[in-house]
């Protein structure tokens, strides 16, 4: 009725009322209020100030200046002289300048909200109280009773090329990102942690990022500044195209609201991060070596050293104050901010320089890795099939994910070499799928300063001088050399043909045939495998090495000398779930899918433990996907139907859901690993069913037997029919049924070696 809607309007009014203030400032108000009821609770103050308290509650309205002037006072002195209690029994520390501050707006805001009036003189007095505070403090600095320095250091550009390479050997892919867009953006880490999918666009050579909210337009009521965030080929670790394509190949989904950091509070996660790296011994030494300490560098620390590091180029011809202000979206003042406007070409060179191309080079001007044709069949297919669940939330990424996948396709060799060996990334579709890599490796252009599928921007006219003298002197260079290349290439094709010095007539021709057939025929005869046991077939050495290629599948050879369906060394990745699923049933280019796997083929006792873990995980998942969505299971699993990667991602996108464990909006469910949620269900199931053993873990009896493929065997009679029946023998031995367990380790092995020669 008409009550109810007067109700809503009210409510909605009192809501749009308190976004006057950002969430994050209400609640820093909030702990002040609560130190200044706590002071005036204490005794002390009762009796010094008995005309503000009515039946002993303390009256907002009778508040004097003088008394608010005291409680600064107390929290300035601090310690048991301060008076003020804290909750563990003991008394609030003093406070700097900041803080006293932030207690005077605190008060003048719950005044407002209460509807009582300001003390008429409480502005002017605070104002003169402040100017003696700062005062002191600047002589306490003189003196060296205080630091020096306020607030954070900044980061220099050597010790954030170092903490950005340790993110990476730690295989922190999320702090990695993280740091870069920070630095790069000019951010504040407030700002990175709300960065949305639907800010990012691709444009030209660069990724471009608008932020519709900061510090300075808190109303959203300026245009957006277009920053622009190019990649840095030469130095992969400050790549942060490179970073953007790692972190959305591990990403399962768009996350919360499209963010690409979901959860929680990912800048706490952050500073967390970077004082782990900060507190190893390395970290110590590198902040002593600039007179600092781990407690001097912070979240803002990336910022500040951003900004300082674009500054410091000016000299050599670096970017403009201004653009590198504009793009910080610090306030100039009302002539400036009204007159000097963001413009792409300045902010193109200020992300070409922040990004640590060197800009005394001509390959400061150089295109990043790309694809020839970003809509050519096979990177379109692998984009389908590695980020299938985001693109279909955020279809307007692809252009930019494309050359995303183009940086992680270029640098995998420095990625396999710098992150942890099982890091989640090399159990991805774009690692697992065979041939996958070097063919799109194939597609790239490398090192080109002009391209048909993009133009080079943020070039200053200097690099564009140098890249003209670059190609003058290469040429200067290479004139000499290559008249004399070719005069000996000459010689060494007429010696190799045999008309140096030689009449070619028939004769000789039939005799150099002759001669080669029977080479071959030699070499042949050498290969050609003797009758007898495995040991004949050439499997190398060493244990776990390659193995012998069997179509999709290999055979290895074990310490024992018998043969293994995987690696001796093998280890179930610790895999985020989506990808482990897309393992499960799809398998890698040297491994079959997982769900074909038992247990004895496990090398060890604790990957016998984890592949039950994915069994009753996978099953359950399985389970969930069956129930709910039956149309792409049939699609997927159906008679004559084949899984691919995209069906597996529509339907873990439908059934995630299932598995939070936590309130929501904390969750990240899409990065918790395999063994992670197996240990959450048999929780879960605990909880449900608390007569169930606790060692006891449920297995999913309902059968996936319409995606396993039925078992076949190859007869053969000859040995040397185990290596060419290599795909037959996996696919039986991995739907065999489970071996009894055996007193002893070699028993167990011998029988297997028996299973795999039947």
């Amino acid at each position: 009725g008409d009550q109810t809607t007067e109700d809503a309007h009210d409510a909605y009014t009192a809501q749009i009322e308190s976004m006057r203030l950002a969430e994050r400032t209400q609640e820093r108000y909030k702990t002040h209020w609560r130190v200044f009821d706590r002071y005036v609770q204490t005794e002390r103050v009762r009796e010094a100030h008995p005309e503000a308290y009515e039946n002993g509650v303390f009256q907002l309205s009778r508040l004097s200046t003088e008394m608010f002037l005291r409680f600064l006072s107390a929290r300035r002195l601090g310690g048991e002289v301060g008076g003020i209690p804290d909750d563990k029994g003991g008394f609030l520390k003093a406070v700097g300048l900041k803080s006293v501050g932030l207690d005077k707006s605190a008060l003048v805001e719950r005044l407002r909200q209460e509807g009582v009036a300001k003390p008429h003189d409480l502005d002017a007095r605070v104002k003169e109280y402040m100017r003696g505070v700062a005062r002191e403090d600047s002589n306490r600095r003189q003196t060296g009773e205080l630091r020096s320095r306020v607030g954070k250091d900044e980061m220099d550009f050597a010790l954030y090329r170092w903490v950005a390479s340790r993110f990476l050997e730690e295989g922190d892919t999320f702090a990695h990102l993280f740091l870069l867009l920070t630095w790069n953006l000019l951010n504040r880490a407030v700002n990175t942690k709300e960065m949305l999918y639907g800010h990012l666009l691709w444009k030209e050579d660069a990724l471009v990022v608008m932020l519709p909210k900061s510090k300075t337009n808190q109303a959203g009521t300026q245009r957006p500044v277009a920053k622009h965030v190019y990649a840095n080929p030469g130095a992969p670790a400050l790549c942060p195209i490179l970073a953007f394509g790692v972190h959305s190949l591990l990403a399962s989904s768009a996350g919360d609201r499209g963010k690409v950091f979901p959860g929680g509070d990912q800048q706490n996660r952050f500073s967390k991060a970077l004082d782990r790296v900060l507190l190893s011994d390395e970290g110590r030494s590198r902040l002593a070596a600039l007179g600092l300490t781990v407690a001097d560098i912070g979240t803002h620390s990336v910022r500040k050293g951003a900004s300082s590091y674009l500054l410091s180029g000016m000299a050599g011809g670096g970017p403009s104050v201004i653009a590198v202000l504009l793009r910080g979206e610090w306030t100039l003042g009302s002539v400036s901010d009204r007159y000097w406007k963001h413009q792409d070409a300045g902010d193109q060179y200020v992300g070409r320089f922040a990004v640590g191309l060197p800009f005394r080079e001509p390959h400061f001007g150089h295109l990043p890795p790309h694809f020839a044709d970003p809509s050519a069949p096979a990177v379109s297919a692998a984009l389908d099939d590695c980020f299938g669940s985001l693109l279909g939330s955020q279809s307007h990424l692809r252009l930019a994910l494309a050359h995303a996948l183009a940086q992680v396709v270029h640098h995998a060799p420095f990625l396999r070499g710098i992150l942890p060996a099982h890091h989640p990334l090399f159990s991805t579709r774009l690692f697992t799928v065979p041939g996958r890599l070097a063919a799109l490796a194939d597609l790239l252009l490398v090192e080109r300063t002009s391209s048909e599928v993009m133009i080079v921007t943020g070039l200053p006219p200097h690099i564009i001088y140098l890249q003209k003298v670059e190609e003058i002197r290469q040429l200067l260079l290479n004139a000499p050399e290559q008249s004399e290349t070719l005069a000996s290439e000459i010689g060494e094709h007429l010696q190799r043909i045999g008309l140096a010095g030689t009449s070619v007539t028939t004769e000789y021709l039939n005799t150099r045939l002759d001669s080669l057939a029977d080479r071959m025929e030699s070499m042949l005869r050498e290969r050609e495998p003797t009758p007898g046991s495995l040991s004949s077939v050439p499997l190398p050495s060493g244990g776990g090495g390659e193995g012998i290629s069997t179509g999709r599948s290999m055979l290895y050879e074990w310490p024992d000398g018998t043969a293994g369906v995987v690696p001796y060394e093998f280890v179930l990745p610790s895999a985020p779930i989506r990808v482990g699923w897309e393992l499960w049933h799809l398998g890698s280019e040297a491994v079959p899918p997982i769900k074909q796997l038992r247990s004895f083929h496990m090398p060890n006792p604790t990957q016998r433990k984890y592949l039950s873990n994915w069994r009753n995980v996978m099953s359950h998942l399985d389970t969930l996907a069956q129930q709910d969505t039956p149309d792409l299971w049939q699609q997927a699993f159906g008679e004559g139907a084949q899984v691919t990667a995209r069906l597996l991602g529509d339907m873990y996108s439908a059934v995630i859901h299932k598995l939070r464990f936590r309130n929501v909006y904390q969750e990240r469910e899409g990065e918790r690993t395999v063994n992670t949620v197996a240990e959450l269900l048999r929780k879960r199931k605990r909880a449900l069913d608390p007569s169930s053993s606790a060692t006891t873990t449920t297995t999913s009896t309902t059968s996936t037997t319409s995606t396993t493929s039925s078992s076949s065997s190859s007869s053969s009679s000859s040995s040397s029919a185990v290596v060419t029946a290599t795909a037959t023998v996996t696919s039986a031995t991995v739907s065999s049924t489970r071996a009894p367990r055996r007193s002893s380790r070699a028993p167990r092995r011998s029988s297997r070696a028996n299973r795999l020669r039947s």
